[in-house]
């Protein structure tokens, strides 16, 4: 990655990405490989300076699925740069996200779980996700991905988010006790750090109190209480 980006192939590679509108098969490849090349932590600021974030979150909106999901999987390690994350949200990149959370292809959707993570470390974004009708989608998420990141990234989300009176209800009603349960038998440490955050956040609800404990919580909790030091 470090020769391809310092042999000058990100701006060329932005370059070909075009507006992101009707997505050719060099803008896919662009896109694959620039998702490669942002997991470097130096490569983020040269794509975005390159002006590369723009047409990405374009092209979350193409009829390509393998567009989306390269383009998202870009914007999954960009958005965990500050300079990406204002220029995501202000090209409607939440909205788009959470709609991709829907996606058939499942990879499409966990890249879009993640980046919608990183970008959540803005309260105003935390907002915007709500407003796009996020919560459902990322329980729904949480019942059909086998991907660690991403079930991290939805139960943080869910935890952090779940503090609201008005999302409670969204994760109950769409099942997310379950979900958040399971995470707490088989997912990964900081998945069942998560996903207990986001049950105690349910259970500060008292109209929940019982649907939490019903769900068979209590051992489980107790159980990721003594051996899991992430979750104590």
């Amino acid at each position: 990655r470090t020769v391809v980006a310092q042999a000058g192939a990100i701006p060329a590679l932005v370059l070909l990405l075009g507006d992101g509108r009707n997505v050719s098969k060099s803008q896919v490849r662009a896109a694959a490989a620039l998702c490669d090349l942002a997991r470097a932590s130096e490569n983020k600021q040269a794509i975005v300076s390159a002006g590369g974030v723009q047409p990405l979150v374009t092209m979350l909106s193409s009829s390509s699925i393998e567009a989306q999901t390269r383009a998202s999987g870009a914007l999954w390690h960009l958005s965990s740069s500050t300079s990406a994350q204002g220029l995501i949200t202000n090209a409607d990149g939440i909205v788009l996200l959470v709609r991709l959370l829907t996606s058939e292809r499942v990879a499409a959707a966990n890249h879009a779980a993640c980046a919608l993570y990183h970008l959540a470390s803005n309260n105003a974004n935390k907002d915007a996700i709500v407003k796009a009708a996020g919560i459902v989608p990322l329980v729904g998420l949480l019942g059909r991905t086998q991907s660690l990141e991403a079930q991290d990234a939805a139960a943080a989300l869910l935890a952090d988010l779940a503090r609201q009176s008005g999302v409670k209800s969204q994760i109950v009603l769409s099942g997310g006790i379950k979900y958040l349960v399971n995470l707490l038998q088989n997912g990964s440490a900081a998945a069942q750090k998560h996903a207990a955050c986001a049950l105690w956040g349910l259970a500060s609800e008292p109209a929940y109190q019982n649907a939490v404990a019903n769900a068979g919580t209590v051992p489980h909790l107790v159980k990721v209480l003594i051996t899991n030091e992430k979750a104590q």
